[in-house]
């Protein structure tokens, strides 16, 4: 999803957390990429974790789980990652649509260092990994959980603020864009307004009033149009049964896509057809 960014009114707000809780804080988009960190870069256990593409794989998968739970609760999540560190995510949502996630984590929750550093050895020998790569766990700072809870509502207070100081907005024109792309490739298919906004990750008020801005049309009547027109270019330029051509557009029920289409041409989808010179 494409995204109006502030970047350094961002990256100020980033700082600002940072130096306040001492946790690092990363803003990622709605398809999981990383924006924006602060401080950049990982930690020497979380580097050495990314730099083998199985572990990295793990990483990201664990992240790809947190933003799942956050996209379907439309509110902040704490867990342990699969190396069995602290994370929390946050999703930023303008009204219903989820713009992207802001997570900070690579610290522990576990008051014994040593405790903590035997969990991350076994982490490294269920990988595989040297048993000496556990050493470069040891700059992770912990934080009682309490801290960590309050970090986390911090945190989902940055979300607010950067929406209410128009830090980060969607580009509505993007959105309606892969919207409209996502209708053409199933116009053969059932396509509900609910099946929109769960694909898409947004409310039915925000994808109606998309719609009214961007196309001047409600959602229901372009899909009704993709319909007709996708009708119309098969008919123009296929001899395959008008049945056949109904289901192709999404109509299950033929004597209704017959209405239909004559009311959107004014003459039946027989007649039509039998406009173009069409050979078999």
């Amino acid at each position: 999803m494409q995204l109006n960014l502030d970047i350094s009114r961002t990256r100020e707000l980033m700082y600002n957390f940072y130096l306040l809780t001492g946790i690092k804080i990363v803003l990622f988009d709605a398809d999981y990429n990383e924006i924006l960190a602060y401080p950049d870069g990982h930690c020497d256990f979380c580097r050495i974790m990314h730099s083998s593409s199985k572990t990295r794989s793990k990483c990201f998968t664990s992240n790809a789980r947190s933003f799942e739970r956050c996209k379907n609760t439309k509110s902040l999540t704490i867990y342990h990652c699969h190396a069995g560190l602290v994370e929390a995510t946050a999703p930023i949502c303008d009204e219903g649509v989820v713009l992207g996630y802001v997570m900070f984590g690579q610290i522990t929750d576990n008051p014994s260092r040593e405790e903590f550093l035997e969990n991350i050895a076994r982490v490294c020998e269920n990988y595989g990994l040297p048993l000496e790569y556990s050493d470069m766990a040891k700059s992770i700072n912990y934080h009682s959980v309490e801290q960590i809870n309050a970090a986390a509502k911090i945190l989902e207070a940055c979300t607010c603020y950067v929406l209410l100081n128009d830090l980060i907005s969607i580009r509505k024109d993007q959105l309606v864009h892969r919207i409209n792309e996502y209708i053409d490739e199933h116009i053969s298919e059932d396509i509900s307004v609910d099946d929109l906004c769960k694909q898409f990750h947004i409310s039915r008020s925000a994808l109606y009033r998309f719609y009214s801005e961007n196309q001047n049309s409600g959602i229901a009547a372009y899909i009704k149009s993709k319909r007709m027109e996708k009708a119309k270019q098969l008919l123009r330029e296929t001899m395959i049964p008008i049945r056949e051509v109904a289901l192709k557009c999404g109509f299950s029920d033929y004597n209704y896509f017959c209405r239909s289409f004559k009311k959107y041409m004014g003459i039946p989808a027989k007649k039509f057809r039998n406009s173009f010179d069409i050979k078999n």
